[in-house]
């Protein structure tokens, strides 16, 4: 039941900030996919986030969460 339940809430991975959802503010440095793609400081927690960043370099900004999925880009494009 436990492993239901943390399935259905997204359970976290090792490199999950604590209790933060994909798609929710985090604090910059609390997990590699904690990312700024616009530059403003303000981070964000997305699945995918530090591989985007490290693949699409200076056009970071294509790795916001620009489908609302809490995934880095268009992940689910192709």
């Amino acid at each position: 039941m436990v492993l239901l339940l943390a399935a259905s809430l997204g359970a976290c991975t090792d490199d999950d900030p604590e209790g933060v959802q994909p798609g929710q503010a985090c604090q910059l440095g609390s997990s590699p996919d904690c990312i700024d793609p616009e530059g403003d400081g303000a981070g964000t927690y997305l699945t995918g986030g530090a591989q985007c960043m490290k693949d699409l370099g200076a056009s970071r900004a294509m790795c916001a969460d620009l489908d609302g999925d809490g995934e880095a880009g268009y992940p689910d494009s192709g």
